[in-house]
Order: structure tokens, then C-alpha cells, then sequence
């Protein structure tokens, strides 16, 4: 029969065993470490989310006073999807130590191995003012490239400061130059509270290697080594393949106003988004643009 870990302690790997959870290789390293800070840029479907969950679900268990953490995504809808994949951890064994779950204000309650409650609590990014005044033991940070420089640095990295919390930030890696790419650098250098890792999707040995090389035609050189290779994109490089000047995040597609027409780039031809970003992605086949208008994008019928 599965028991608990021993209440005085809280061993990991003995945990994990007990809810079934098998890390991959790179998933494990991160496991492994202590850092105070961890940040994780890694390719789609890499496994982050369900990474970030466990090390949050030690955190709730271990033994120790009542603490507070946050969940914070840039969208409701991923804050509550690692709400859920909380709460099914924590089912498979460790139900009774659920003392609330709260779905409308997205607030669970663990009672951890001392017996006292971890409130764990989901914030949208997008809402400053709502990122403001708690002071957290804990904070786990998801969709970390599409969260803003000021929500980060004006309000989510001063919770932790009183309290000298810890954080696990996650993300699919985007520009370089952003708050996420900062901290990820400081991961890699020499300082003793951080550590970051970077990996591609294929680190995930349940992903098909073939499927995500069969993206690398439809997307652009910028999109594949984000979303695939979990690589961060500098503002001057790679280059784009139809100009040959500097790529500048170039899309696929395009949602157009109802008779409104693309412009294009006078330089080199290509069709412009309506942000005046070149738009395109070059393939064996020539260049892919799918343009969509208002009209193709309905809301769903109501009734």
C-alpha cells in the first residue's frame, strides 16, 4: 500500500514514486536541483506545465509554517489548467489533504506534513493591479515569453521579497531582450540562485521526432527555433530567407478587417501584417501566407 511520505521529512523522489509521476531525463535534472530560482525555456510540449506542478506540489507538502503561492499565466484558461493538473496530482493519494478547492476565485488550500495550510492562489498577468500587496512564499510563473516586462519586474518579482520566496518560471522561449530571457541569462552565469535549463521538444520522449520536423516547413526559421528548438531570438538574427535582412518574427497568417488587402514591403516584395511586419513563411514550395478575414473569424452561434 502507498503511504505518505514520513511527516518529518519530505523526500521527493519518494513522492513521486507514490503518485506515479516518471520525469524524463531532462525533466529530472531540473528536479535535482536546489536553486532558490528555477527558470525553464524549453521547446513546445517539452513537459514544463506538468514539471512545474510537481515542484510546486513539494513546496505545498513540505513540512513547515502556513505559506502563500502563486499560479500566474498571462490567460485564465492556462492558470487553470495547471490548477486542475494540481488537484489531479493530488488526488491520486493525497485527496484528503486538499482542505479547499475553490474554482471561482481559483484558490485551493494543501494541508502540508506539519499540518498547516498552503493556500495556492491563480493570478491572470495581464491584471497589474491584481499582481499587487501579497507578500508570497512561492510563485510559479507559466507562459513566462508571453508575460509583459512590467508585470514581471513591476510587480510579480516584488512579491517574493519579504518573504525571500522561491520562483519556477516556464515558458516557450521569444525574444531576447525580455524579462524572460534576463532571468534565463542570469541562470547560466554565476550566480548561486538561479538556474535555468533550455531543450528542445524532442526531449520529450513520447514526441515523435518526425512530427516536429515536419513543422519546420510551415513555420519560419524564428518560429521553429522557439516553439521546437527552445531557443530565444535576437533581434538581429536569423535572417530572413526571402530578403536576406534581418528576420523579424515572421508569421504565417494574417486576420484582415472584411475588403482589406495586404500591403507589401517595397525592399523585397514580401506581404506585410498589419503591424507592417513582414508576413510569410518560405518553403520548398514558395512562400506560405494564409490570410483569413473578420468574416472567416465568427464567434459561436449562441443557443
Amino acid at each position: 500500500m502507498k503511504t505518505e511520505p514520513e511527516a518529518r521529512r519530505l523526500d521527493k523522489w519518494e513522492l513521486f514514486r507514490m503518485l506515479a509521476y516518471v520525469p524524463h531525463e531532462a525533466q529530472r535534472r531540473v528536479h535535482e536541483s536546489s536553486a532558490h530560482t528555477k527558470v525553464l525555456a524549453c521547446g513546445a510540449r517539452w513537459g514544463k506545465s506538468r514539471c512545474a506542478v510537481m515542484e510546486l506540489l513539494v513546496f505545498a507538502l513540505a513540512p513547515g509554517p502556513s505559506r502563500l503561492a502563486w499560479i500566474a499565466a498571462p490567460r485564465f484558461e492556462v492558470v487553470d489548467k495547471l490548477l486542475d493538473l494540481f488537484v489531479a496530482q493530488m488526488s491520486g493519494g493525497l485527496a484528503h489533504r486538499l482542505v479547499e478547492v475553490n474554482r471561482r476565485p481559483r484558490r485551493i488550500v494543501v494541508r502540508n506534513l506539519s499540518g498547516n495550510e498552503v493556500r495556492i492562489e491563480g493570478r491572470n498577468t495581464e491584471r497589474v493591479p491584481s499582481l499587487l500587496g501579497e507578500s508570497l512564499d512561492y510563485m510559479l510563473v507559466d507562459e513566462a515569453g508571453r508575460v509583459r516586462d512590467e508585470a514581471w519586474e513591476g510587480a510579480l518579482s516584488q512579491r517574493l521579497v519579504e518573504r525571500d520566496g522561491r520562483a519556477f518560471v516556464c515558458g516557450t522561449p521569444r525574444n531576447e531582450g525580455s524579462w524572460f530571457h534576463r532571468l534565463f541569462a542570469r541562470g547560466q552565469g554565476e550566480d548561486p540562485t538561479v538556474e535555468s535549463w533550455t531543450g528542445p521538444t524532442v526531449d520529450n520522449p513520447a514526441i515523435d521526432p518526425a512530427l516536429v520536423e515536419r513543422e519546420r516547413d510551415r513555420l519560419s526559421t524564428a518560429e521553429f527555433a522557439s516553439e521546437y528548438l527552445g531557443q530565444f531570438v535576437g533581434p538581429d538574427g536569423p535572417l530572413c530567407l526571402t530578403c536576406g535582412g534581418p528576420h523579424r518574427g515572421c508569421r504565417s497568417s494574417v486576420i484582415l478587417p472584411l475588403g482589406e488587402v495586404l500591403a507589401h514591403c517595397d525592399a523585397c516584395g514580401r506581404p506585410l501584417g498589419r503591424d507592417g511586419q513582414p508576413l510569410g513563411v518560405p518553403t520548398p514550395r514558395g512562400l506560405y501566407v494564409l490570410t483569413l478575414t473578420t468574416d472567416d473569424v465568427k464567434p459561436p452561434e449562441e443557443g
